[in-house]
Order: structure tokens, then C-alpha cells, then sequence
């Protein structure tokens, strides 16, 4: 756990003042010892972000005791972002409410949660940051916050795959083949053939054939056939065509990509009460997908909003009435909540008013006799259509009976006597009035003769 900035010099300026002290007493003085310094504990303060959203650490004033909140954990470490977490806060005789910023609001935001002195811290985008929590006296004390950048998965490396040794085919002897010794074929003996004695044939004697004598024919004379003149024939002269000109396609022009609009809330006034517990709001912003964060300056005993982060364009926020302040408080009451776009600086913000209740006593105070003992009737009213138990805390049961001790609202009639046998002398004996949201009012029973 850090302690807030200036801590280490205040801590130096206070072990000298006790030096000093120690050297006095030393040197044989009477003087007389130091009163001690009286501590104020402020009203419970609940701050709202400042506009840009960027919140900026001033040195933290320390009370001379040295106490300062303690919070658990004393830092976290996110693993990724939208990741939600509580932090406790406790401060040994502090009895106040406590206060909370961060440093950076884009990478961790805080917002008070449902349960008393804790907040819920959301990781918004990677990186790292620093929480501020203070009490009344603004003494504060800060708590690191880191979103750690996911880290890849390690890739395996590969294995070769053995290959396995070839072994050489052994390869047969060849066996020769015998070849067969060749047997000589036997040539048989030639027989020679008889020849014949020709015969010579008788040749006839050739008588001439006589030849007749050739008459030449008559060949006609040969015409010569005219020839016509050709004539050339005309070739046509050819037309171009002609060439279409191209007509160039034309490129779409690119569209440049929109840019956010304005981050509006609807409906931008709320009011809560008994009768109205829960509320619904809308966040919009155009062309914008990114993260949209609420920060509460509203007490969450009075008003939880819920989630602490949405995702635009367009996010929706839940408000709830959780009641009264303790002791009361005034019929009406004001807030605000505001919704960040840390990404491009926009905000826009919520006003809430709560609505408290009255308690209306008749009679204001109860008079009961000891020479006539009578039963004497309360009535009980509370307003903005309240209609939960009303509870009268009676610490003279010995004296003096109420009954009923508990009734529904919003009217309730309570009777009030002296118990049978009263001992007891006069006197004013106070009596308290309360409900459910512990909106409390004390009134007197008088006993007189």
C-alpha cells in the first residue's frame, strides 16, 4: 500500500517536533504538556469528475495522527479489460464516508458500490494507472492499477520426422543356362534327273497378205473465233469504318468513414422516490463503438447506477432509489451522473433528485396521568406515498406500554398507557419514530399526576 504524496516529509517534520519536545523536557523546564490537537471530522463529501476527465494529483494534506484509509487489495492487476473488482476501505475511529478519482479514467474507473465504504473498480483499456481514496479530512491514501497486456501463446516448435535408413535389396546370383550341343543334320545324296530328247516341230510357210492402198482425208479450213474485249470491272472504294471512341469507366469516389457524433442521455433529468425506486437512461453517441463510463457522484446509499461501463453507440443505465440518509434527510435531495466517451472527450451528464419523506406525529407528544390513567392514541403519517413498516423503539417497557410496537404505512395509529400497578414518579420519557429507509423522529411521552 502507497501512502499519498508529501507523507515522507510531514513524517520527517513530526519526528523533529518530538525531538525538540524531548530536548525542552531534558533542560529542566516546567512548562506545562501540549494539549492535543483536535481533530475535525467534515461532513460527508461526495465529488463528481472533473469535465476533462483527467484527473490530476495534488499532495494530500495528513492529519498529525497519521491515519490514513486502509484498502484492500492494495493494487490490482487485471488480466484484460472489462474486468470488475472491490476495494475496501477502513480507517480506525473514522466513522465518515469516503471519496474516490483516478488518475486516468480511460484505463481504470472507479465507482462507489453497493455495500458501505467499498468501490467497484472497472479495467478499461491496457496500460496503468493510480487511484486516489480519501476520507472527510482529505487524507488519502493511492493504490496502483495495472491491465496487463494479454501475452501470446507460445508456439510449439516442430519436431523433425525421423526417416528410416534404406537398406540395399540383395540381388541373386545369376545361374548360366547350359546350352544344348548341336547335333549335325545328315545331307542326303543327290539323284541326278534324266533329261527328255527334244523333238523338233514343223514351222509352216507364211503366205503376205496384200495391202491396201490409203485415201488421205479432207481436213476442213479452221475459223478463227473473235475474241471479246474485256472489259475491267470497276472495283468500289471502300468505306472506313469508324472507330468508337472508349469511353474511360469511372472510379467511385471513396467515402471517408464518419466521425462520432455528439454523446447525448435521455432522459437527462431523474427524480426517485418511494413511489418511483428505479430509472432507466440511454447513452447514444453516432459512429461510435467504443466504451461509454459512468462516474456517480451520487451517495450509493441513496442512488446505485448500474453497469459502471456500457458499449456504445448506444448504452443503457439503470438507476435505483436505495433510500434515505440515516437520521433523515431533506424532502428533497440532488445529484448528478455523468457518462464519459474518453476516446474522443465527450460527456454528458444526468441530473438526479431524490425525493425524501415527512413524518407527521398527532399529537406531536403524548400526556399520560397517574391519579386517571388513560389510553391515549398516536397517529403516524409519512408522505410520497410510503407504505412500509413504521416502528416505535419503547426503552421504558417497565412504565410505560405501546401497542402496537410496529404497523404499515403511510398511516398507523399507536396507543400508549401506563402499565397496571405504576410505581414510577413524573418525568419526560423520549421514545423514536422510525421506517425501513431509517428516516427517524424522536418524540416525548410526559407522565404527570
Amino acid at each position: 500500500m502507497k501512502q499519498a504524496p508529501g507523507f515522507d516529509s510531514i513524517r520527517r517534520w513530526a519526528a523533529f517536533a518530538v525531538l525538540a519536545g524531548a530536548a525542552a523536557a531534558c533542560g529542566g523546564g516546567h512548562g506545562s504538556p501540549t494539549a492535543p490537537i483536535p481533530q475535525t471530522v467534515p461532513a460527508q463529501q461526495v465529488r463528481a469528475p472533473a469535465a476533462n476527465a483527467t484527473a490530476q494529483f495534488a499532495p494530500l494534506p495528513v492529519a498529525t495522527d497519521a491515519i490514513h484509509p486502509k484498502v484492500s487489495p492494495a493494487a490490482f492487476h487485471f488480466k484484460s479489460v472489462k474486468e470488475t473488482a472491490d476495494l475496501h476501505v477502513s480507517e480506525s475511529g473514522y466513522s465518515g464516508l469516503f471519496s474516490s478519482k483516478s488518475e486516468d479514467p480511460a484505463i481504470a474507473a472507479i465507482a462507489p458500490a453497493k455495500a458501505k465504504s467499498t468501490f467497484e473498480v472497472t479495467s478499461v483499456k491496457f496500460g496503468s494507472t493510480k487511484l486516489v481514496v480519501e476520507d472527510s479530512g482529505n487524507h488519502g491514501t493511492v493504490v496502483d492499477v495495472f491491465v496487463a497486456t494479454p501475452t501470446p501463446s507460445p508456439t510449439p516448435t516442430a519436431k523433425p520426422t525421423a526417416k528410416p535408413t534404406a537398406k540395399p535389396t540383395a540381388k541373386p546370383t545369376a545361374k548360366p543356362t547350359a546350352k544344348p550341343t548341336a547335333k549335325p543334320t545328315a545331307k542326303p545324296t543327290a539323284k541326278p534327273t534324266a533329261k527328255p530328247t527334244a523333238k523338233p516341230t514343223a514351222k509352216p510357210t507364211a503366205k503376205p497378205t496384200a495391202k491396201p492402198t490409203a485415201k488421205p482425208t479432207a481436213k476442213p479450213t479452221a475459223k478463227p473465233t473473235a475474241k471479246p474485249t474485256a472489259k475491267p470491272t470497276a472495283k468500289p472504294t471502300a468505306t472506313p469504318s469508324p472507330k468508337p471512341t472508349a469511353t474511360p469507366t469511372q472510379k467511385p469516389t471513396p467515402k471517408p468513414s464518419a466521425s462520432p457524433g455528439q454523446l447525448t442521455v435521455s432522459p437527462a433529468n431523474l427524480i426517485l422516490s418511494p413511489s418511483t425506486t428505479t430509472a432507466s437512461v440511454t447513452a447514444s453517441e453516432p459512429n461510435y463503438t467504443g466504451l461509454l463510463t459512468e462516474v456517480s457522484a451520487c451517495n450509493p446509499d441513496y442512488v446505485l447506477v448500474v453497469p459502471p461501463v456500457g458499449l456504445g453507440p448506444q448504452a443503457t443505465f439503470t438507476f435505483t432509489f436505495e433510500g434515505a440518509a440515516p437520521g433523515g434527510f431533506p424532502s428533497m435531495n440532488q445529484c448528478a451522473v455523468t457518462v464519459y466517451d474518453f476516446a474522443n472527450s465527450h460527456q454528458a451528464t444526468v441530473n438526479v433528485a431524490i425525493l425524501g419523506y415527512t413524518i407527521t406525529l398527532k399529537p406531536n407528544a403524548v400526556t399520560l396521568s397517574i391519579s386517571n390513567p388513560q389510553t391515549v392514541n398516536m397517529s403516524v403519517t409519512e408522505s410520497n406515498g410510503y407504505n412500509n413498516s413504521i416502528t416505535i423503539t419503547n426503552p421504558y417497557t417497565q412504565y410505560i406500554t405501546v401497542d402496537p410496537l410496529k404497523a404499515t404505512g403511510p398511516t398507523a395509529t399507536f396507543k400508549f398507557s401506563l402499565v397496571a400497578g405504576y410505581k414510577g414518579g413524573t418525568g419526560t420519557f423520549p421514545m423514536t419514530i422510525s421506517d425501513v429507509f431509517n428516516e427517524t423522529m424522536t418524540f416525548d411521552v410526559n407522565v404527570v399526576n
